[in-house]
């Protein structure tokens, strides 16, 4: 009995660290031309799947982004996002744009893949871009002007 109560502890353990993840990220904000560095912690969860965005030199850039598995939406900062059915693909993702239903002041996109978390937001005064690895500013602005013009392309 001594064992099966072991087993299960240690089954538990490792089961619930399958569940958990964390990586540091690179936030490149176009409004300040100037890159972060952040930690971003991923926690599966009851049909949602949490990321937080920690800066250790500011917490007030933080940022928590919870995905909802089950209807395919996005939720940060009490706002609730769905997808529009476009996507940007690089060759390790496949990313889908995600927007509010309803505008309340200025549109907003979020870029998200539930396996990469989130790779872009765009909004007026507040774009930036989030990688795994710190690049030039050219090629981040690249990538972000590539973004913009898949969100703008039209549907045929």
């Amino acid at each position: 009995m001594k064992f099966l109560k072991i087993y299960l502890l240690l089954s538990l353990f490792f089961f619930s660290c399958k569940n958990e993840s964390s990586s540091i990220v690179y936030i490149h904000s176009f409004q300040r031309t100037q890159t972060d560095k952040f930690i971003v912690n991923i926690k599966k969860e009851k049909g949602n799947i949490y990321y937080k965005y920690s800066n250790k030199k500011d917490t007030i850039k933080d940022l928590h982004v919870v995905f909802n598995i089950k209807n395919d939406i996005l939720i940060s900062d009490k706002d609730t996002f769905y997808t529009i059915h476009k996507e940007y693909n690089t060759s390790d993702f496949s990313y889908k744009m995600y927007q509010q239903k309803v505008v309340k002041s200025h549109n907003r996109t979020l870029v998200f893949n539930k396996n990469y978390g989130l790779l872009s937001s765009t909004a007026l005064g507040a774009d930036f871009l989030i990688l795994k690895d710190s690049l030039s500013a050219i090629k981040n602005e690249a990538i972000f002007k590539e973004i913009i013009l898949e969100l703008n392309r039209i549907s045929k």
